[in-house]
Formats: structure tokens, sequence, C-alpha cells
């Protein structure tokens, strides 16, 4: 154990009060389940069946999407396994509510020891998956204490966490050292961690992935009433957004309504506990807008608030040109493909270092163009549609480009599983 995670994990221990305070303020903002707040400090709301039980840990949204296809390839070759997901975020765990009802979800426990001690008790994992960058050094230690196998899988490491890991790179040394597997996205994070003393040889690039999920189709006949209740009116998309980008698309809309007054502009926000605060904005715009979240339609929206989550194929089926947020800051993008998938032309901000491969594969096909800021999207949203509103041949084509393109890569999980299935077997054989 070096100094830096000894300082670390006794910051945890006793930083009780102040973690207590700031769960208060997620509560009041909606970012934590009141009754599952247990869950925190590690006290298990679900009692743990017989069997052998795989653990994944993904952090949110994206990690939980990507870490899908391997939780059903694994469950398909172990029968009977058991498999807990745990998430950060509470829209992480409302979407493996709904698309993967088969699995335990629990929240995932806090840095502090005894909070994990507890977890680890009750859940006893006989395999342990950390989905991208979900590597918190205390969880990994006592994990790995505990001779518990552990991987990285689908694993990320932006430029900037490892400029940062640089001051302690032998503390992210040990944290990899004690992983049975580092399987990641790119060559690029392979050079980050060998440039952070992992021996080359231990590290393996699988691809991403997100990108052999199935295509995910909305349900037909939500699709067919929500269709109906549109009607005639062109529909643009903005996806996963964040905080500053609503304003840019608020603006494009009101661009668009120049040309198009019965345009309709859906914001589908990444983290859905933002609905009210993205409402009110939108209103002091003088915009009317209408929320998903309290049953309210489309008619009469200027926008339409989709304060929702697992419902993304729904939107991306009913806009033929989509804005994917996270490009213009350093989140580095959000997956553009399930847009793409379902013949969305694909708008984004340039800064998609952690979903680079995806759209690098759109790219290549002209299925996504990239907008530099609000000029740019106003400009290349009325470059897309005609003086009805409506999608051009130009998004048609770029639409029809991004479902060849993005059509679902089987590769990442077959070399995922490559690597993975030797550990599985020996554990749950």
């Amino acid at each position: 154990m070096t100094l830096l995670l000894k300082t670390w994990r006794g910051l945890m221990s006793v930083s009780e009060p102040v973690r207590a305070r700031h769960l208060r303020r997620r509560i009041a903002k909606g970012k934590e389940q009141p009754d599952r707040l247990c869950e925190r400090y590690g006290k298990a709301t679900v009692d743990r069946p017989d069997g052998p039980l795989l653990w994944v840990h993904a952090a949110s949204n994206g990690e939980a999407l990507a870490s899908l296809p391997l939780i059903d390839a694994l469950r398909a070759e172990t029968p009977g396994l058991i498999v807990l997901v745990t998430t950060f975020t509470v829209t992480g765990a409302e979407l493996i509510r709904k698309q993967a009802p088969h699995v335990i979800h629990q929240f995932k426990p806090s840095e502090d020891s005894a909070a994990i001690t507890a977890f680890l008790d009750h859940w006893r994992p006989d395999l342990a998956l950390f989905i991208e960058s979900e590597l918190w050094p205390n969880l990994l230690w006592q994990t790995g204490r505990r001779r518990i196998p552990m991987a990285q899988v689908n694993g990320q490491l932006s430029a900037g966490s490892a400029k940062g890991w640089r001051f302690a790179a032998g503390t992210f040394r040990g944290l990899m050292a004690g992983l049975s597997a580092r399987l990641v996205k790119t060559e690029d994070v392979k050079a980050r961690m060998i440039a952070l003393g992992v021996p080359a040889d231990s590290i393996n690039v699988t691809g991403d992935l997100k990108s052999s999920r199935a295509i995910q189709r909305p349900d037909p006949e939500v699709l067919a009433a929500l269709s109906e209740q549109i009607g005639d009116r062109p529909v643009f998309l903005a996806a996963s957004t964040h905080p500053g980008e609503e304003e840019a698309v608020a603006l494009a809309h009101e661009a668009s309504t120049e040309r198009c007054p019965h345009a309709l502009t859906i914001i589908a926000p990444r983290h859905a506990t933002r609905g009210d605060e993205i409402a009110a904005m939108l209103t002091a715009r003088g915009l009317t807008v209408r929320r998903r979240s309290k049953g309210e339609s489309t008619e009469g929206a200027a926008i339409y608030l989709a304060d929702t989550t697992g419902e993304m194929p729904l939107w991306y089926a009913l806009a033929p040109v989509t804005f994917i947020g996270a490009g213009w800051g350093d989140l580095g993008g959000h997956n553009p493909l399930e847009a793409a998938q379902l013949g969305s032309a694909v708008l984004s901000g340039p800064k998609v270092h952690a979903s680079q491969a995806a759209f690098d594969r759109l790219s290549a096909a002209g299925a996504v163009r990239f907008v530099r800021n609000t000029d740019d999207l106003v400009v290349e949203l009325l470059c897309l549609t005609d003086e009805r509103g409506n999608p051009n041949t130009k998004a048609l084509a770029m639409g029809k480009a991004g479902r060849r393109a993005a059509a679902p890569d089987m590769v990442p999980l077959e070399l995922t599983m490559r690597h993975l299935r030797p550990i599985a077997n020996r554990v749950f054989q």
C-alpha cells in the first residue's frame, strides 16, 4: 500500500460528516433515492441469492450500456450465474432496471472502508469487473485483499486523467497490478498506461463494447402514438445534453422557427434529474415546454423535454437529425452509434476523445458533422433541412450512411470474452 493510498483511506474514514451533507444535497437535487441511501454505506437492500456471483461496476448510463452485451455473453456461458450491477448514478440504476431486469442492482458504496467491508461481506462476489475508468482506489484495494479476481473492461484513461496520475504513478501501477486483466478501448489508452509504468504485455486492446450492443428499437406502439401526435411537424433532437448545451439548442430552435414556425425540438438531457432546471431556463426564454416525466403530450410544445430514462431509441427514431452532447468541453463526447443505427444524422462538438472510435466510424462514412459552437449548430441544422424544416437529401443520405456504418460490430465483445473466458471458467466452473 502506497503512502497516497494510506492517506486516501484515512481521509475517507474521517470524512463521514462531509459525505453525509453531500448526500443530503444530492437527495435535494433528485440525484439520490432516499429509500436506498443505506446502499451508499454498504448495507444491501436485497438478499444475496445462493450461487456464483459476478459483480459489474459501472458509473452511469454509458458504462452500464457497455456492460450489457458482456453480461449476456457471460450468463449464456455460465448457467445459474447471478449478476450484481452497481452504479453511481440514479439514471444508471433506472437504465439497468429497464434494460436488464434479470440482474440485481445496488448503488456503489462510498470509499469509506466500513462501507466497502459491509458491501463485500454481504455480496461475496466471485469475480469483479470494473467498466471503463471506474477504478476507485479503496474499493479495488479491499476487493483485491479478499483475493477476488478483478478485471478492467472497456478500459478508458483520458489524457487529462493520465496527466493527473503522473504525480501518483506508483499508486496507479499498484492498482493495475491487482487486476487479472486490463482490457482497454484503444491503443491511445494503452500508450497512456504504459507511460505510467504499466507493463505493455499486460494490457490488451479490445475495442469499444458499445459497438457490440444489439440495435435497441423503440416500442412500436409507443412510437406510432407519438408519431401520430407530432403529425407533420419537423423534429430535431438534442440528446445527452449537459449544462450550457440546452441554451445552445434553444438558440438553434429559435433560428429554425424563423423559417419553420411549427418545428418541434426534443431535448433528452444526459441526466433526467435536471428536468426542473432545464424547463425553468427554457420557459424564461419564452418557449413553451412540455415534459415527458409529467405525462404531457407534444401538442402545443416548442420544446419537448424528454426527462426520463431508458427511452433514447424512441427519440432517435423520431428525429432525422440529432445533436449529441458533451462534445464542446472536457467530457469527450457521448457514443453516437445508437442514434446512427436508427437512421438519425449526427451532429456533435469536435471534442469526442471518449468515443473516438465510434465517431471515426461515422466520420469515415459521412454520417456525422462536427460543430464548434452554437453558430455552427444553427448553420448545420438549417443546412440539413428544407424550407419546411424537414430533412433534406443531405440529412437523409447521412442517416442512411450511419445505419450502415453503425451496424453492431461483434469483434470487441469477442476479444473481451477471449480474455475473460479463462478467468470466468476458473472462477465459476
